[in-house]
């Protein structure tokens, strides 16, 4: 996925609190994404929603940013999300 595609799939599952999944899915598939990678990201959404994802100049993610200690948690000391950051 390139990044331009990964950039605008984060930003809606990240601040769309409106769109049902079925809307989203539409919309995912009507920017490009086939089905599976529609329906993948969708499951991701809430990951999106309650985090602070830190991601690298490639909008890759690479941790999520903890406001109470004011530093970022490599993804890789979070085993919790190891499933969810399989790429598409």
């Amino acid at each position: 996925m390139d990044k331009k595609t990964m950039y605008w799939v984060k930003s809606i599952l990240t601040n769309d609190e409106n769109a049902t999944d079925e809307e989203m899915r539409a919309n995912f598939i009507e920017g490009g994404l086939t089905e599976t990678e529609a329906d993948e990201w969708i499951a991701r959404r809430s990951f999106y929603r309650n985090n602070m994802v830190i991601e690298d100049d490639d909008h890759n993610d690479i941790g999520i940013f903890n406001p109470h200690t004011g530093t970022v948690e490599p993804l890789s000391d979070l085993p919790h999300t190891e499933d969810a950051f399989d790429k598409p």
